[in-house]
């Protein structure tokens, strides 16, 4: 599971597309602001992951994106963008080859992807990324196409990305201290946030001197530890108040829930990102709670 926080002003979806071919899935993800993504993968599954190149700043995993990347993993995610992007998607059931004749060769090369999370820089991605993104744009669905001959197709063209010709890329030794501060902080952080958290808190839980530690955030999350911590919290309080199930939360319950003590701030600091204010996003919530679906309504 993969939990987002938006990092700046705005709507951070514009658009969400999920094409299901049974072993192979595709996803499409469209953010209108800077972001971060982090979590991790069902066991048994491996996901590959391209940008659409347009982001002056991508990250996966601490290291820059090119639009010649393909980012892999079979465990954990962290992924960052400076500004909008959109993200593309594929997993992979370890039970694909079982279903599909799939050739030894483009086995090989898929096994040989690192189970840890890390970028192949290949110029075959081109081609992975234009068949991807025309699947996405067509709305490809099986019943329409051949869903045995969309997945080998897939396959075969991850096989081309991440094969002989791609160049393994990995955190260096310095990237690989920041990111692990960086988690150690966020781990923290989702474990005590609606608790009171300081800078000298989350600098003693990474070991990093405070200073240091700022660095470390801005190169990962682009932004402070403290805006960091400020912006889950305010995501956090959205999603409660859009749950058509808590419709009849009070805000100033949610907001302390998370950690939000003076309303008149948290009021200012939710308008400001969310373009609306918590009273609004919670009438929207109980409007929707209290429509009733089409099909059940008798006329």
């Amino acid at each position: 599971m993969i939990q987002w926080t938006q990092l700046e002003p705005g709507r951070l979806v514009a658009r969400r597309r999920l094409l299901d071919f049974g072993p192979v899935v595709l996803r499409l993800r469209q953010h209108q602001t800077a972001f971060k993504g982090d979590g991790r993968i069902a066991e048994g599954q491996t996901l590959f992951g391209f940008t659409s190149g347009q982001t002056p700043v991508t990250r996966w995993n601490g290291l820059d994106v090119t639009g010649d990347d393909v980012a892999t993993t079979r465990g954990s995610i962290d992924v960052f963008a400076s500004a909008p992007e959109t993200l593309y998607a594929i997993t992979l059931c370890d039970d694909a080859y079982a279903q599909y004749r799939i050739p030894h060769a483009v086995r090989e090369a898929l096994a040989r992807v690192p189970s840890s999370p890390s970028l192949v820089r290949s110029a075959q991605a081109r081609y992975l990324r234009s068949y991807v993104r025309g699947l996405m744009e067509a709305g490809a669905r099986p019943g329409r196409v051949s869903k045995a001959a969309i997945c080998a197709n897939v396959l075969w063209l991850l096989a081309a990305a991440v094969g002989d010709d791609g160049e393994a890329l990995e955190p260096s030794r310095p990237q690989s201290r920041r990111l692990a501060a960086v988690h150690r902080c966020q781990e923290y952080i989702e474990r005590c946030i609606g608790e009171p958290v300081t800078l000298p808190d989350l600098s003693a839980v990474s070991g990093l001197r405070p200073r240091s530690l700022i660095n470390a955030f801005e190169a990962v999350t682009g932004t402070s530890p403290m805006a960091y911590l400020r912006a889950r919290r305010l995501c956090r309080v959205r999603s409660v108040l859009e749950n058509e199930r808590v419709a009849k939360a009070r805000i100033i319950d949610v907001a302390t829930d998370w950690g939000f003590w003076h309303m008149g701030h948290f009021s200012s600091a939710y308008r400001a990102m969310f373009g609306e204010t918590p009273s609004q996003t919670l009438t929207r919530s109980r409007a929707s709670a209290g429509r009733v679906p089409e099909d059940a309504r008798t006329g």
